[in-house]
């Protein structure tokens, strides 16, 4: 399965260029999460823009403890995805990606509606409220389905732009989207002036 890169208006030349090949020995933490995935994840953002990453590895991570890798909101809870991908595009290591499942509940429960949901629709929603952000957050997308329910995973590599900002610098501490204090965001960015 591809997950295709919302494609910014301002993506640099280099960013396009470049190959990057994710490896999971580069943190423990990054370790503990890809730890059921495949050994390395090649992350080509060329002109097609596209990650390899297996349905079968998301779904495995739906129902995961969140942690600084995994976020899940529900479709109404649409403010706090910029916040998340924010944060994430901040506080993950540089080509790991941090997972926003939304349509799923905080116990990995896949949304059940009642009115059918167009998630095409919902896919460029989220791509449209990330978009908000600045510098740009690249980001992947995909509807996926797990006992007939579908959701939709949104990948958001830690950022070489960081930081990130939607209003407020955001940061992840364990399972929590956090605003960054003063002191975290000097800690979190100590070469800006």
């Amino acid at each position: 399965m591809f997950f295709r890169l919302s494609k910014s208006r301002n993506v640099p030349f280099a960013l396009r260029q470049a190959y990057f090949v994710i490896e999971k020995q580069q943190s423990r933490t990054c370790a503990n999460f890809w730890s059921r995935m495949s050994e390395e994840i090649p992350l080509r953002v060329f002109d097609s823009l596209l990650v390899p990453v297996s349905e079968a590895d998301l779904i495995k991570k739906l129902s995961d403890t969140e942690d600084n890798f995994i976020e899940r909101k529900l479709v109404k809870d649409h403010r706090g995805w910029l916040n998340t991908a924010v944060a994430f595009a901040n506080s993950c290591p540089i080509g790991y990606p941090g997972v926003l499942f939304v349509g799923v509940d905080n116990n990995g429960n896949v949304e059940r509606h009642s009115n059918l949901v167009d998630f095409e629709k919902l896919q460029k929603s989220i791509s449209e409220r990330i978009s908000d952000a600045w510098p740009p957050i690249y980001h992947f997308s995909q509807t996926l389905k797990k006992d007939s329910a579908e959701f939709v995973a949104v990948l958001i590599p830690g950022s070489e732009l960081r930081p990130h900002f939607a209003g407020h610098s955001y940061v992840r501490v364990g399972p929590e989207t956090r605003k960054a204090s003063e002191a975290r965001f000097n800690l979190t960015f100590p070469n800006l002036d």
